[in-house]
């Protein structure tokens, strides 16, 4: 009986447990990374970047953080990469620069980047912004600070909804 379902339901079987291991949905909470990504959007995530600790710079991620939302759980959040580890990143003046070179940001909400100052990227870490700056806990906010790349869970590719936005994400 066992056998026979295994023998019939095998290709849904693996395509399940494929799912499982590379992707995973994560659903948009908050207007952190407005305009790419709105509240309540659901999006997927692939995790086999999360093997290899393999991020470039522009992806979005979802990490894990030390914020508690209640006694059981902590905060996950989903932020950008702006830098990786050994990279200088430094907010001046409303700007955000990498290793000295000034970042063309057009995905951001405002033009501006509040809170100057120079954060150096330490080994198996990243720095990684909101896209609305005014209104992201980030890698500015000492509560987040730099991700530890074991902390982050995944890197989103596509927006699953809402239908009108379905799509691949860059």
């Amino acid at each position: 009986m066992v056998k026979n379902f295994i023998k019939e339901y095998k290709f849904f079987i693996i395509f399940i447990l494929l799912l499982f291991f590379i992707t995973k949905p994560t659903f948009v909470l908050g207007e952190s990374m407005q305009p790419t990504l709105q509240n309540h959007d659901l999006l997927l995530t692939e995790k086999v970047s999360t093997y290899k600790n393999s991020f470039n710079y522009g992806d979005i991620v979802t990490f894990n953080t030390n914020i508690k939302l209640n006694s059981f759980s902590h905060k996950v959040l989903i932020k950008r990469v702006i830098g990786i580890e050994g990279d200088v990143i430094t907010i001046s003046n409303g700007n955000v620069y990498r290793n000295g070179t000034q970042l063309n940001e057009p995905y951001i909400g405002t033009n501006i980047t509040y809170g100057d100052g120079v954060y150096v990227v330490p080994e198996n870490s990243i720095f990684a912004l909101g896209d609305n700056r005014e209104h992201s806990s980030d890698s500015r906010d000492p509560a987040v600070g730099f991700i530890n790349v074991n902390e982050i869970t995944g890197v989103v590719y596509f927006r699953a909804f809402p239908f009108d936005s379905l799509g691949i994400l860059n």
